[in-house]
């Protein structure tokens, strides 16, 4: 059987970018367990020590430095690394910077499909930051990234209402992340008192300020809180102050960044999530603590509206008042009620966010792009399809 080669090409490589990187990789493991898919990453760093190369887990990685500052991530020797790989298939991960741009001419150049995905930097909010710079992007080379890709991925609903709101009128597969299942559910430690966890980008957009404002109003009896996650343009220091004016230093701890085993120890140990973000295209992370059994409160921000429809969390309004207000109803729920919602959400996971059932849906889309195979259903020609 002729593989299908598929070529993964990211920025996002560990610690400034962990959730598209956890997305990227969890993709290109999914789909290279298929028999007819060779997979690789293309992974674009600022220096050796940042991303190891090799192969790792049936997946060929391949590190190519940067020249220059990280803004751009000018890198020189992406086309020379594509033409020698010779994909079948480029996708294309985030948007705004050089890889996209260089990935998606040479494709043009040789007929070799493009993928596109944006992972929410196409969303209102996300085009609205640092504003001048992404028009100037957008102007130079990234509209003809994106209105030229043969596919654009969007993880939910809600992203592809933002993709079709900017012209774009290429296809689009609607497929969610995933996370690793356990098999069976699992049970929560016993102990003296009860965690919720954030764990994310400390940015003011992901809403953190604000759940520390909540948590000052509440200060719920027999809770702690965990924020965890890479500081963001200095905005650690500001968190810092927060928690010190608030007087929230035994309540509150900050640890910084955690990766991968120490990621899911720490939501292993949570008896809440929370994440206030003002956009997420997904929220990975959510998909994660349900995994774990770990009710969550999300915003309106967010595309989780299926917490409340399941009986596993809260949607609440962005803002302080919205995540108070869901706090207060999720802290003050007795042991039991937790824990059965905690199962709810583990069921959910499973049944929605396995990453076997998400890799086939992308081996079926990478497919499609390159025979005669029927259009998968994940598939949108129009918004209202």
């Amino acid at each position: 059987m002729l593989a299908l080669k598929v070529a993964h090409v990211t920025t996002a490589c560990r610690w400034h970018a962990p959730g598209i990187d956890a997305a990227v990789t969890g993709i290109a493991a999914a789909t290279a367990r298929a028999p007819d898919m060779a997979v690789s990453v293309l992974g674009i760093v600022l220096n050796r020590t940042e991303w190891p190369s090799g192969k790792h887990g049936g997946i060929e990685r391949q590190r190519i430095e940067i020249v220059g500052p990280r803004t751009l991530a000018y890198a020189p020797g992406l086309a020379a690394a594509l033409s020698h790989l010779r994909p079948h298939v480029v996708h294309q991960h985030g948007a705004w910077q050089y890889p996209g741009g260089a990935a998606s001419r040479w494709c043009r150049g040789e007929g070799v499909p493009f993928v596109l995905s944006p992972h929410g930097m196409f969303s209102a909010v996300g085009l609205a930051a640092r504003r001048a710079r992404k028009l100037a992007a957008w102007l130079a080379w990234q509209r003809t990234v994106a209105t030229t890709a043969h596919l654009i991925h969007a993880t939910s609903e809600q992203e592809l209402h933002a993709i079709r709101r900017l012209g774009l009128r290429s296809p689009v597969a609607v497929i969610p992340l995933g996370v690793t299942v356990p098999e069976h559910c699992p049970r929560k430690p016993e102990g003296s008192g009860l965690r919720a966890v954030y764990l994310g980008r400390l940015d003011p957009l992901k809403g953190v300020g604000d759940l520390v404002a909540a948590w000052a109003s509440l200060r719920p009896r027999g809770w702690s809180l965990t924020i965890a996650g890479p500081d963001h343009r200095g905005y650690l220091a500001r968190l810092q102050r927060s928690i010190a004016h608030h007087g929230l230093a035994d309540e509150v701890a900050v640890i910084g960044p955690v990766w991968r085993r120490d990621r899911d120890a720490l939501l292993e140990t949570a008896d809440l999530l929370v994440l206030p973000s003002y956009t997420e295209n997904f929220g990975l992370v959510v998909a994660e603590a349900l995994a774990r059994a770990v009710p969550v409160v999300a915003t309106t921000g967010t595309p989780w509206q299926c917490l409340v429809e399941e009986g596993c969390g809260w949607v609440a309004p962005c803002g302080v008042g919205g995540i108070t207000a869901a706090l207060s109803a999720a802290c003050g729920l007795d042991l039991p009620t937790l824990r059965l919602m905690g199962r709810r959400g583990w069921a959910l996971a499973r049944a929605r966010f396995d990453w076997d059932e998400i890799g086939r849906q992308f081996a079926a889309a990478y497919r499609w792009l390159c025979t005669s195979n029927a259009m998968p259903s994940c598939i949108r020609l129009t918004e209202d399809q």
